[in-house]
Protein backbone atom coordinates (compact mmCIF):
# COMPACT_ATOMS: atom_id res chain seq x y z
CA UNK A 1 0.00 0.00 0.00
CA UNK A 2 1.42 3.35 -1.06
CA UNK A 3 1.39 5.95 1.68
CA UNK A 4 0.76 9.58 0.87
CA UNK A 5 4.06 11.52 0.97
CA UNK A 6 4.59 13.50 4.13
CA UNK A 7 3.63 17.15 3.77
CA UNK A 8 6.76 19.29 3.73
CA UNK A 9 7.28 21.93 6.37
CA UNK A 10 6.66 25.37 4.91
CA UNK A 11 8.43 28.38 6.35
CA UNK A 12 6.75 31.44 4.91
CA UNK A 13 8.30 34.89 4.84
CA UNK A 14 5.80 37.66 4.14
CA UNK A 15 7.22 40.45 1.98
CA UNK A 16 5.02 43.57 2.13
CA UNK A 17 5.40 46.36 -0.40
CA UNK A 18 3.89 49.82 -0.14
CA UNK A 19 2.54 51.59 -3.18
CA UNK A 20 4.48 54.69 -4.14
CA UNK A 21 2.77 58.05 -3.74
CA UNK A 22 2.61 58.18 -7.52
CA UNK A 23 0.73 54.88 -7.74
CA UNK A 24 -1.65 55.29 -4.78
CA UNK A 25 -4.17 57.40 -6.75
CA UNK A 26 -4.60 54.57 -9.26
CA UNK A 27 -5.62 52.11 -6.55
CA UNK A 28 -7.80 54.74 -4.87
CA UNK A 29 -9.60 55.33 -8.19
CA UNK A 30 -10.37 51.62 -8.60
CA UNK A 31 -11.48 51.26 -4.96
CA UNK A 32 -13.73 54.33 -5.13
CA UNK A 33 -15.52 53.21 -8.30
CA UNK A 34 -16.01 49.65 -7.01
CA UNK A 35 -17.29 50.84 -3.63
CA UNK A 36 -19.73 53.26 -5.24
CA UNK A 37 -21.01 50.50 -7.54
CA UNK A 38 -21.56 48.06 -4.69
CA UNK A 39 -23.48 50.77 -2.83
CA UNK A 40 -25.72 51.29 -5.88
CA UNK A 41 -26.45 47.57 -6.41
CA UNK A 42 -26.55 46.58 -2.75
CA UNK A 43 -23.81 43.95 -2.94
CA UNK A 44 -21.44 42.45 -5.48
CA UNK A 45 -23.67 39.42 -5.97
CA UNK A 46 -26.49 41.62 -7.23
CA UNK A 47 -24.03 43.54 -9.38
CA UNK A 48 -22.99 40.26 -11.01
CA UNK A 49 -26.63 39.40 -11.71
CA UNK A 50 -27.11 42.84 -13.28
CA UNK A 51 -24.16 42.03 -15.54
CA UNK A 52 -24.93 38.41 -16.47
CA UNK A 53 -28.51 37.71 -15.42
CA UNK A 54 -29.70 35.14 -12.90
CA UNK A 55 -29.70 31.59 -14.27
CA UNK A 56 -31.37 30.23 -11.13
CA UNK A 57 -34.51 32.30 -11.72
CA UNK A 58 -34.10 32.60 -15.51
CA UNK A 59 -34.07 36.39 -15.19
CA UNK A 60 -32.19 38.49 -17.73
CA UNK A 61 -29.61 41.06 -16.73
CA UNK A 62 -31.76 43.89 -18.09
CA UNK A 63 -34.80 42.71 -16.11
CA UNK A 64 -32.71 42.75 -12.95
CA UNK A 65 -31.48 46.25 -13.79
CA UNK A 66 -35.08 47.37 -14.28
CA UNK A 67 -36.11 45.90 -10.92
CA UNK A 68 -33.25 47.74 -9.18
CA UNK A 69 -34.15 50.94 -11.02
CA UNK A 70 -37.85 50.89 -9.99
CA UNK A 71 -36.94 49.96 -6.40
CA UNK A 72 -34.82 53.12 -6.22
CA UNK A 73 -37.43 55.54 -7.53
CA UNK A 74 -36.64 55.48 -11.24
CA UNK A 75 -39.48 55.69 -13.75
CA UNK A 76 -39.55 55.96 -17.51
CA UNK A 77 -41.68 59.11 -17.18
CA UNK A 78 -39.67 61.07 -14.63
CA UNK A 79 -40.12 64.86 -14.70
CA UNK A 80 -36.67 65.86 -15.91
CA UNK A 81 -37.19 69.48 -14.87
CA UNK A 82 -36.23 68.35 -11.37
CA UNK A 83 -32.52 68.01 -10.57
CA UNK A 84 -33.37 65.19 -8.16
CA UNK A 85 -35.02 63.22 -10.95
CA UNK A 86 -32.11 63.97 -13.26
CA UNK A 87 -29.78 62.49 -10.65
CA UNK A 88 -32.02 59.43 -10.20
CA UNK A 89 -32.10 58.87 -13.95
CA UNK A 90 -28.35 59.24 -14.24
CA UNK A 91 -27.69 56.67 -11.51
CA UNK A 92 -30.61 54.24 -11.80
CA UNK A 93 -31.63 54.26 -15.43
CA UNK A 94 -31.63 50.52 -16.34
CA UNK A 95 -29.26 51.12 -19.24
CA UNK A 96 -26.90 53.02 -16.94
CA UNK A 97 -27.05 50.21 -14.38
CA UNK A 98 -26.24 47.59 -17.00
CA UNK A 99 -23.28 49.63 -18.25
CA UNK A 100 -22.10 50.29 -14.70
CA UNK A 101 -22.16 46.58 -13.84
CA UNK A 102 -19.96 45.76 -16.83
CA UNK A 103 -17.61 48.65 -16.09
CA UNK A 104 -17.27 47.62 -12.44
CA UNK A 105 -16.28 44.10 -13.41
CA UNK A 106 -13.59 45.64 -15.60
CA UNK A 107 -12.44 47.87 -12.72
CA UNK A 108 -12.10 44.82 -10.45
CA UNK A 109 -10.07 43.06 -13.15
CA UNK A 110 -7.86 46.11 -13.65
CA UNK A 111 -7.32 46.51 -9.91
CA UNK A 112 -6.32 42.89 -9.60
CA UNK A 113 -3.89 43.15 -12.51
CA UNK A 114 -2.47 46.44 -11.23
CA UNK A 115 -1.65 44.87 -7.87
CA UNK A 116 -0.47 41.48 -9.12
CA UNK A 117 1.82 43.00 -11.78
CA UNK A 118 3.23 45.83 -9.66
CA UNK A 119 6.77 46.18 -11.01
CA UNK A 120 8.59 47.03 -7.74
CA UNK A 121 7.91 43.41 -6.76
CA UNK A 122 10.64 42.38 -9.21
CA UNK A 123 13.37 43.87 -7.02
CA UNK A 124 12.15 41.81 -4.07
CA UNK A 125 12.22 38.67 -6.22
CA UNK A 126 15.79 39.47 -7.25
CA UNK A 127 16.90 39.86 -3.61
CA UNK A 128 15.39 36.49 -2.73
CA UNK A 129 16.87 34.45 -5.57
CA UNK A 130 20.32 35.89 -4.86
CA UNK A 131 20.13 33.97 -1.55
CA UNK A 132 18.63 30.72 -2.90
CA UNK A 133 18.94 28.05 -5.58
CA UNK A 134 16.26 25.76 -7.01
CA UNK A 135 13.67 28.55 -7.00
CA UNK A 136 10.17 28.39 -8.46
CA UNK A 137 8.60 31.84 -8.98
CA UNK A 138 4.82 31.83 -9.35
CA UNK A 139 3.14 34.93 -10.80
CA UNK A 140 -0.54 35.56 -11.38
CA UNK A 141 -0.12 36.19 -15.12
CA UNK A 142 2.27 35.00 -17.80
CA UNK A 143 2.95 38.58 -18.88
CA UNK A 144 4.35 39.44 -15.48
CA UNK A 145 6.21 36.12 -15.28
CA UNK A 146 8.12 37.13 -18.41
CA UNK A 147 8.67 40.61 -17.01
CA UNK A 148 10.22 39.05 -13.91
CA UNK A 149 12.45 36.75 -15.98
CA UNK A 150 13.69 39.60 -18.16
CA UNK A 151 14.40 41.77 -15.11
CA UNK A 152 16.37 39.03 -13.33
CA UNK A 153 18.43 38.14 -16.38
CA UNK A 154 19.17 41.79 -17.13
CA UNK A 155 20.29 42.24 -13.51
CA UNK A 156 22.55 39.19 -13.62
CA UNK A 157 23.86 39.97 -17.10
CA UNK A 158 23.23 36.35 -18.08
CA UNK A 159 20.46 33.77 -18.07
CA UNK A 160 19.77 32.96 -14.42
CA UNK A 161 16.00 32.50 -14.76
CA UNK A 162 13.92 30.75 -17.40
CA UNK A 163 10.30 31.28 -18.41
CA UNK A 164 7.79 28.51 -17.77
CA UNK A 165 4.49 29.73 -19.20
CA UNK A 166 2.73 30.13 -22.55
CA UNK A 167 3.19 33.87 -22.96
CA UNK A 168 6.26 33.41 -25.14
CA UNK A 169 6.94 34.35 -28.75
CA UNK A 170 8.79 31.80 -30.95
CA UNK A 171 12.59 32.07 -30.81
CA UNK A 172 15.45 30.49 -32.72
CA UNK A 173 16.03 26.98 -31.39
CA UNK A 174 19.04 26.04 -29.27
CA UNK A 175 19.98 22.95 -27.26
CA UNK A 176 20.89 22.86 -23.55
CA UNK A 177 24.45 23.92 -24.43
CA UNK A 178 23.25 26.95 -26.35
CA UNK A 179 24.11 25.49 -29.76
CA UNK A 180 21.79 26.43 -32.62
CA UNK A 181 19.53 23.72 -34.02
CA UNK A 182 18.97 23.40 -37.76
CA UNK A 183 16.75 21.28 -39.97
CA UNK A 184 18.83 18.34 -41.19
CA UNK A 185 16.63 17.24 -44.07
CA UNK A 186 13.63 18.17 -46.17
CA UNK A 187 12.83 21.44 -47.89
CA UNK A 188 14.09 23.43 -44.90
CA UNK A 189 17.40 21.63 -44.63
CA UNK A 190 20.02 24.00 -43.28
CA UNK A 191 17.49 26.50 -41.96
CA UNK A 192 17.31 27.40 -38.28
CA UNK A 193 14.51 25.76 -36.33
CA UNK A 194 12.16 27.83 -34.20
CA UNK A 195 10.99 27.02 -30.68
CA UNK A 196 7.42 27.81 -29.66
CA UNK A 197 6.36 28.29 -26.04
CA UNK A 198 6.08 24.59 -25.17
CA UNK A 199 9.57 23.79 -26.49
CA UNK A 200 11.00 26.80 -24.62
CA UNK A 201 9.40 25.60 -21.40
CA UNK A 202 10.88 22.13 -21.90
CA UNK A 203 14.33 23.59 -22.54
CA UNK A 204 14.17 25.90 -19.54
CA UNK A 205 13.07 22.99 -17.36
CA UNK A 206 16.13 21.05 -18.57
CA UNK A 207 18.46 23.99 -17.96
CA UNK A 208 17.08 24.32 -14.43
CA UNK A 209 17.55 20.61 -13.73
CA UNK A 210 21.19 20.57 -14.83
CA UNK A 211 21.94 23.70 -12.79
CA UNK A 212 22.52 26.07 -15.69
CA UNK A 213 19.85 28.42 -14.31
CA UNK A 214 18.70 28.84 -10.72
CA UNK A 215 15.05 29.81 -11.14
CA UNK A 216 11.93 29.25 -13.23
CA UNK A 217 9.27 31.94 -13.58
CA UNK A 218 5.78 30.49 -14.07
CA UNK A 219 2.24 31.82 -14.28
CA UNK A 220 -0.46 31.11 -11.73
CA UNK A 221 -1.26 27.71 -13.22
CA UNK A 222 2.07 26.05 -14.07
CA UNK A 223 1.99 23.29 -16.66
CA UNK A 224 1.70 19.92 -14.91
CA UNK A 225 4.62 18.61 -16.99
CA UNK A 226 6.96 20.69 -14.85
CA UNK A 227 9.46 18.23 -13.39
CA UNK A 228 12.11 19.52 -11.00
CA UNK A 229 13.30 19.83 -7.41
CA UNK A 230 12.29 22.97 -5.54
CA UNK A 231 13.76 24.36 -2.32
CA UNK A 232 12.36 27.89 -2.49
CA UNK A 233 9.04 29.19 -3.81
CA UNK A 234 8.27 32.85 -4.46
CA UNK A 235 4.61 33.78 -4.92
CA UNK A 236 4.41 37.32 -6.24
CA UNK A 237 0.70 37.82 -5.48
CA UNK A 238 -1.80 36.33 -3.03
CA UNK A 239 -4.20 36.23 -5.98
CA UNK A 240 -2.32 33.06 -6.95
CA UNK A 241 -3.29 29.73 -5.40
CA UNK A 242 -1.83 28.68 -2.07
CA UNK A 243 1.43 26.74 -1.77
CA UNK A 244 -0.56 23.73 -0.52
CA UNK A 245 -2.57 23.71 -3.75
CA UNK A 246 0.60 23.84 -5.85
CA UNK A 247 2.16 20.99 -3.88
CA UNK A 248 -0.93 18.85 -4.54
CA UNK A 249 -1.26 19.81 -8.21
CA UNK A 250 2.36 19.62 -9.41
CA UNK A 251 2.84 15.88 -9.06
CA UNK A 252 6.19 15.83 -10.91
CA UNK A 253 7.73 18.54 -8.74
CA UNK A 254 9.70 17.42 -5.70
CA UNK A 255 9.36 20.00 -2.95
CA UNK A 256 12.07 19.82 -0.31
CA UNK A 257 10.65 17.60 2.46
CA UNK A 258 13.12 19.11 4.95
CA UNK A 259 11.41 22.45 4.52
CA UNK A 260 10.28 24.79 1.77
CA UNK A 261 11.28 28.42 2.02
CA UNK A 262 8.22 30.32 0.83
CA UNK A 263 8.20 34.05 0.13
CA UNK A 264 4.88 35.75 -0.51
CA UNK A 265 5.06 39.27 -1.90
CA UNK A 266 2.02 41.49 -1.52
CA UNK A 267 0.87 45.10 -1.59
CA UNK A 268 0.11 46.53 1.84
CA UNK A 269 -3.35 47.97 2.50
CA UNK A 270 -4.87 46.40 -0.59
CA UNK A 271 -7.04 43.51 -1.77
CA UNK A 272 -3.85 41.42 -1.82
CA UNK A 273 -3.40 41.81 1.92
CA UNK A 274 -7.08 41.01 2.53
CA UNK A 275 -6.71 37.86 0.44
CA UNK A 276 -3.54 36.91 2.31
CA UNK A 277 -5.21 37.28 5.71
CA UNK A 278 -8.16 35.11 4.69
CA UNK A 279 -6.09 32.10 3.58
CA UNK A 280 -6.26 28.76 5.30
CA UNK A 281 -2.86 27.17 5.83
CA UNK A 282 -1.86 23.64 6.81
CA UNK A 283 -0.55 22.59 10.23
CA UNK A 284 2.97 22.34 8.79
CA UNK A 285 2.79 25.88 7.38
CA UNK A 286 4.59 28.34 9.65
CA UNK A 287 4.64 32.09 9.04
CA UNK A 288 7.95 33.25 10.46
CA UNK A 289 7.37 37.00 10.40
CA UNK A 290 3.63 37.43 10.86
CA UNK A 291 2.78 40.91 12.12
CA UNK A 292 -0.39 42.11 13.76
CA UNK A 293 -2.86 43.58 11.35
CA UNK A 294 -4.07 46.95 12.61
CA UNK A 295 -5.58 48.09 9.33
CA UNK A 296 -9.32 48.38 8.84
CA UNK A 297 -10.41 47.19 5.39
CA UNK A 298 -13.49 47.84 3.35
CA UNK A 299 -15.11 44.49 2.58
CA UNK A 300 -15.13 45.39 -1.11
CA UNK A 301 -11.34 45.08 -1.08
CA UNK A 302 -11.91 41.32 -1.04
CA UNK A 303 -13.65 41.29 -4.43
CA UNK A 304 -11.49 39.51 -6.98
CA UNK A 305 -11.99 37.94 -10.38
CA UNK A 306 -11.42 34.19 -10.39
CA UNK A 307 -10.10 32.98 -13.74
Amino acid sequence: KNEKPKSPVIEEHLVPIKLSDTDKPTLEKYNKYINESVAIFGDFGMLEKARKGDAATNTSAMSICENIAYANGWDAHLDMSSQYNIDIDGMYNPNSLFERAAATYEYVRKRQQFLADYEPKRSEVLKIIEEHNHVLIINKRGEFAKNVTDFINASYGCMACGDYHNNLEPIEAVDVNGNPIFYKSGSRCGQRKLMAAKAQMTLNNQLYNIGSIKALSANGAPNKDLCCNVDCVIITSPFCDTIEEYIDRLSKVSFNTNGIQLYTIYIKDSAEEVRLNKRKVSSTHKIVNKSENDVSYDENNDIVIVD
